[in-house]
């Protein structure tokens, strides 16, 4: 695999999805380029995406090759025409404007390297749309590129061209005036504006942030009688713990959690320390970042707490001979729920994962959840897919579950997306499978669709939640490509995740539909499921 990726570096891109194949293809190719590794992985991405564990363990062996970026022939220089086209087709939010400045980030290391803030800010969401640290200072052609990756790429929208730039920098708006006003963007420049206030507010975090990060890397560990001589809070009482966040971070071929060091005083609500790392947490880590936190916190004078808690009674007992010698009571807690929000609302900020975990649904029950995940391990390696094709709906009767008759559609005849998908409008499938694939046909499909899906992916797509529980709970997972999670699509589409009663009903059709495939009755057929709630009849048959 390996010898192969040094052939054509492009083909794992294009394979594990990294970066999307053309809507067509490419008149001629070249041994070893781009287009060649574009038609390789329209022919043979079938074949892989069928194979359980051949994504996964190229992802796998590849990841230190693909987290460097491949040699690209030499950049032409830009086609001022062509990218003209491609922004103006981009669609416009006609009451968007967007701040956009640099500023360099003053840094309290000697050894840190100079860093520059890029930031692009929707003041109407208070919100980033694009923003990048910059290890030198930019020029207006380098920060064009960085608005032009803005338009095509914003952080959490599609991508889109605003009604209005306004910068601070006179020498940006004398060069990219023209630029924006070809693509009917207004380009604005002043030097003073309240509108700038968000955007400086957001900037002093960073700065802040990174400050803090340098002077706690150059300080050395503070000792016993320093601690000591620290003021101490009788009433201040901290919470403290070391988790894997419920998110992923995307940053290459290999997406990972991240690890959180996290104090929070739970008295006055404030975080005293966060520290985010790759690698698991050690316990003398821990005790660095707590003394860090005390000597030098997030927010308020250095001080001792009365009490710090814990959830873990390895941090306990870790923590605790430390902590005596500074006189610091430390306590064991179930739940810790200052931290516990903090580190939502975290997660949030760093990644969004669009849907919520399964087990965090009201109504939904571990048991549910556990019988979903086993249901659809043996449903995967069943592979249903190769036994009929995609355009053929099965009839499930289903009493006591929404309408009662529902029409499912078994997914992965193509090689790519594998799953089940389930409606209860048989006038909406139809349409849909009559489709002829336009895009506007594709629009109107998805004004229309209702229903539910269920699709396996790889670990990182599905709620992170979701996989702790099913590793805790040891929940089986048919092949690392075959993680499990179920929505309900909503016109529009909008998606949820599904209630107790779609998550049972779709654990029933994943239990009788292999089934049905393996009798091939021609008259409907029965058969029974046990779900959390008790046994169900589901009656399959042949739709007409």
């Amino acid at each position: 695999l390996i010898a192969a990726a040094e052939q054509n570096p492009f083909v794992p891109e294009y394979m594990l999805e990294l970066t999307r194949v053309a809507a067509e293809m490419p008149e001629y190719v070249g041994r070893g380029d781009r287009n060649e590794a574009m038609c390789f992985t329209v022919a043979q991405r079938r074949a892989w995406h069928s194979t359980p564990g051949a994504i996964a363990w190229m992802r796998q062996v590849l990841a230190d090759r693909l987290a460097a970026p491949a040699e690209e022939p030499p950049a032409r220089p830009p086609n001022p025409a062509a990218e003209k086209r491609r922004l103006l087709a981009l669609p416009q939010h006609e009451d968007e404007m967007w701040l956009v400045d640099v500023l360099p980030i003053p840094r309290s290391s000697a050894d840190a390297e100079e860093t520059w803030l890029w930031m692009v800010l929707d003041p109407s969401q208070e919100v980033p749309v694009h923003f990048s640290l910059l290890d030198e200072p930019p020029d207006a052609a380098d920060l064009w590129e960085e608005l032009v990756d803005a338009m095509s790429s914003p952080f959490e929208d599609e991508a889109h061209r605003p009604a209005v730039v306004k910068v601070r920098h006179r020498q940006l708006e004398k060069a990219w005036r023209k630029k924006l006003r070809d693509i009917g963007v207004e380009c604005q420049s002043t030097e003073f504006d309240d509108d700038f206030d968000i955007w400086d507010a957001i900037a002093e975090s960073t700065a802040e942030m990174l400050a803090q990060r340098d002077r706690r890397a150059a300080a050395p560990p503070a000792t016993v009688a320093e601690l000591l001589e620290l003021p101490q809070s009788a009433e201040d009482v901290w919470q403290l713990d070391v988790q894997r966040l419920p998110t992923w971070i995307h940053d290459g071929a290999q997406p990972w959690r991240p690890w959180i060091v996290f104090a929070v005083s739970a008295t006055e609500k404030l975080i005293v320390a966060h520290d985010v790392r790759k690698e698991p947490v050690a316990a003398d880590d821990v005790w660095r970042y707590l003394s860090g936190a005390i000597t030098q916190p997030m927010m308020g004078e250095a001080h001792r707490p009365s009490v710090i808690e814990v959830s873990s009674a390895e941090l306990l007992e870790g923590l605790r001979p430390r902590l005596a010698e500074i006189n610091v009571r430390v306590a064991l807690r179930d739940s810790l729920e200052e931290v516990d929000f903090a580190i939502r609302e975290l997660a949030k900020t760093i990644s969004s994962d669009s849907i919520a975990a399964l087990i965090d649904v009201p109504g939904v029950s571990l048991d549910m959840v556990g019988e979903f995940f086993s249901a659809a391990a043996d449903y995967y390696r069943q592979m249903p897919w190769r036994k009929l094709p995609g355009d053929v709906p099965i009839q499930l009767t289903t009493p006591g579950f929404g309408g009662g008759v529902w029409y499912a559609v078994v997914m992965g005849q193509s090689g790519q997306t594998f799953g089940l998908a389930m409606y209860d409008d048989k006038k909406v499938l139809d349409d849909m499978l009559a489709s002829d694939g336009s895009e506007q046909g594709e629009e109107e499909n998805g004004r229309q669709m209702t229903g539910l899906s269920l699709m396996f992916g790889e670990a990182f797509e599905i709620a992170p939640r979701d996989l702790d529980a099913a590793e805790r709970f040891g929940w089986p997972i048919a092949a690392p490509e075959a993680h499990p999670f179920a929505i309900w699509v909503n016109p529009g589409p909008n998606v949820r995740p599904p209630l107790a009663w779609e998550l049972e009903l779709i654990t029933a059709a994943l239990r009788a539909i292999p089934r049905f495939l393996a009798d091939k009755p021609a008259t409907p057929f029965a058969a029974t499921v046990s779900l959390t709630s008790g046994e169900r009849t589901v009656t399959l048959s042949w739709t007409e």
